[in-house]
């Protein structure tokens, strides 16, 4: 089962499991290329807390340009999310600071759609940061310096 069809989406039942199944390994390919990776979490006080937004964002190189990019939001919704315009936006390319403003704008979009008024932290402020952290995270993974 890919990794991606795991979640369910649905809060009772988020797992892809029978009563009668259990979890006991996760497989998961070896990068062809050099790979980086972030992961940004927001809450209020420490790791205890439940997050408030997470991103996580993966990079492949290869000659001069990003072969693979995955970047995801969790925290968000019932199921983490993949920003697939984000992952368009920049594989094949050598991307530099312009493209921040333009994933933030992705995540910003995409959170709109699926955050919910469920923690202490209003909505609003919820989808502002998920632009925030998954610029942060697609920063970190593409091993660009912060302005």
């Amino acid at each position: 089962l890919p990794l991606s069809d795991f979640f369910t989406g649905k809060g009772e039942s988020p797992f892809q499991l029978t009563s009668d199944e259990i979890l006991t390994e996760i497989r998961l390919p070896l990068p062809w290329g050099p790979m980086s990776g972030s992961y940004q979490r927001l809450s209020f006080r420490s790791a205890v807390d439940f997050p408030i937004i997470n991103a996580a964002a993966s990079a492949i190189r290869g000659n001069d340009k990003i072969e693979s990019f995955r970047l995801v939001l969790s925290a968000a919704g019932p199921a983490p999310v993949i920003l697939r315009e984000a992952e368009n936006l920049i594989k094949g390319s050598t991307p530099g600071p312009d493209v921040f403003p333009k994933v933030r704008e992705i995540a910003i979009r995409t959170a709109e759609g699926i955050i919910v008024q469920n923690s202490s932290a209003s909505k609003d402020y919820r989808i502002k940061m998920a632009g925030v952290v998954a610029s942060r995270a697609t920063r970190e993974a593409l091993g660009l310096a912060t302005p």
